[in-house]
This record gives structure tokens, C-alpha cells and sequence, in this order.
């Protein structure tokens, strides 16, 4: 239990909270999220509007979770989890939360991007890691804390909140990070590198690789 801080899952976010949320993706995953900045050519604008539509699609068919403070109700960090079979916006309930029409909004550059990345992603993870398997497997997506409430054990209280769900399914937990600082951290809480996905980048952002990392259920 973290002191003066509730994790607890949102099925029904208010706008405000799916902007405090989109506030925390886009300032911890800024600089560290490649996919991101290609998708939105790096428009913090177009950021905060893929965030927001990512976390509304999660909650209504996935599970999105956040960190309060107990006294001011302020969302201090967020982490998403998708179940076996379940992509992030991969479904129409997701992606009718927002993202498809965020996607009217993008410039040419970024749709056409889109259109070469998936394919690419979905296939290279399954050479990675082997086929089907992130498919079998919980997954989790936009983890951040805000800086200044660090090093308080919120990050691990977020996680441990869907490693409940992978341990009472006997899945394991998958995750993917570009920076090596999280890979460290994420190795730090049990975690072990599977593989690396090497992808295209594009829209003024370089080539990146993401690594992927499994956690066993106990």
C-alpha cells in the first residue's frame, strides 16, 4: 500500500480524468516513445488527442488504471492492461472511443506511417517472441508516473495491479520499452528481456528498437 495513494481501475473516466491521463502518457513517454512521436509527427497537440483516445478505448475494452492522490483526487500515474486476445485499439469498442476519429485528424506524413507500421509491428513481433504468443499472454501499454511522485512505490503498485489479473489466468505478463533506464527498471521487478523488435521510424524520427520483456505468473 502506498501512502496517501489509491490505485484503482477506471471503467467510465470523466474528461477530466482521460486528460489528466493523457497529460501523464505524453509528458513521461515525450522524449522515450518513438511510436508516439512518428504517429503524430510530433505534434503535441495530436499527442495528447492519441492519448486521450487510447485511454478511453482502454477502459471501455480493456483495463485502464490510475493512481490518486487520496486528498485532492489528482491522477499521479497510469498504466494500461489488455487480456489474452486483446490488442491495444485492435477492436471496434476501443477504437470507437476516439481513436478512429483521431485518426481523421492526422496529416498525411502520419496516416501513411500508420499504414507501414502496423503490418511491420505485428509481424515482427511474433519473429521475435515466437507466433501467437504476445497474443496468449496479458500485455500492458502507456505506463508512467508523474516525476515528482517517484520513487514512492506507486509504479509498482500500478503494475502489481494487472500481474493480479496474469497470475490468476497462470499468463504471463508482457511488456515492450524503448529506454534502457526502463528496461532496467523493469528487470528490477522480475521482469526478463525476450527479444528486440527492430522497427522503422519516419516524420523527422529515427530508426528505434523496442525490447521486449515477460514476467512469469508465480
Amino acid at each position: 500500500m502506498v501512502e496517501n495513494v489509491t490505485v484503482r481501475r477506471l471503467t467510465k473516466p470523466t474528461a477530466d480524468e482521460l486528460d489528466q491521463i493523457a497529460r501523464i502518457v505524453v509528458s513521461t513517454l515525450r522524449d522515450g516513445d518513438s511510436i508516439m512521436r512518428a504517429g503524430t509527427s510530433g505534434d503535441e497537440q495530436l499527442q495528447l488527442a492519441f492519448a486521450r483516445s487510447i485511454s478511453a478505448g482502454t477502459a471501455a475494452g480493456a483495463h485502464l488504471y490510475g493512481a490518486f492522490l487520496n486528498d485532492t483526487n489528482q491522477i499521479v500515474g497510469t498504466i494500461s492492461f489488455y487480456a489474452p486476445g486483446v490488442e491495444i485499439c485492435g477492436d471496434e469498442v476501443q477504437r470507437s472511443q476516439g481513436f478512429d476519429d483521431f485518426l481523421k485528424t492526422l496529416p498525411k506524413t502520419a496516416l501513411d506511417w500508420w499504414a507501414k507500421f502496423l503490418p511491420e509491428y505485428a509481424a515482427i513481433s511474433d519473429a521475435a517472441i515466437g507466433p501467437g504468443v504476445k497474443k496468449a499472454s496479458w500485455t500492458m501499454n502507456t505506463f508512467g508516473v508523474l516525476p515528482e511522485y517517484r520513487g514512492r512505490g506507486i509504479g509498482r503498485a500500478l503494475l502489481e495491479a494487472g500481474e493480479a489479473f496474469a497470475k490468476e489466468d497462470h499468463k504471463p505478463m508482457i511488456f515492450e520499452a524503448e529506454e534502457k533506464h526502463n528496461i532496467a527498471m523493469y528487470q528490477h521487478f522480475g521482469y526478463r528481456v525476450q527479444g528486440e523488435q527492430s522497427l522503422k521510424g519516419g516524420n523527422g524520427v529515427d530508426d528505434f528498437t523496442l525490447t521486449i520483456l515477460r514476467k512469469e505468473s508465480a
